[in-house]
């Protein structure tokens, strides 16, 4: 019983410690410590003589180039002229328009 008189009565300390802190308008210390840490990224700078040079940086960002030859574009084109009758087929026989007779 003793202990959780201890234990109330240091809650309580602490508890008007941080009364007093935010009546003078002390920030929390929790939020000092984030404040600082915020204050230092933003105080980081770059030493612009230490930087490696641009060729290095920019040679791994090279473009892959695809060389698309005159057969594969035929074939391209002969898939699309056979989907667009195939579309348009579909789209007749489903209107009626076609009529097969039945064997």
């Amino acid at each position: 019983m003793t202990n959780q008189v201890n234990e109330q009565a240091k809650q309580s300390d602490e508890l008007k410690k941080l009364v007093e802190q935010v009546e003078k308008g002390d920030p929390a210390p929790e939020t000092k410590s984030v404040d600082q840490t915020t204050e230092q990224a933003a105080t980081i700078e770059i030493d612009v003589l230490n930087l490696p040079p641009r060729k290095e940086i920019h040679d791994s960002k090279r473009r892959t180039h695809v060389k698309i030859s005159a057969p594969f574009i035929r074939l391209l084109i002969v898939i699309l002229i056979i989907v667009v009758v195939m579309g348009g087929l579909y789209y007749m026989w489903e209107a009626d328009m076609l009529d097969f007779p039945s064997l």
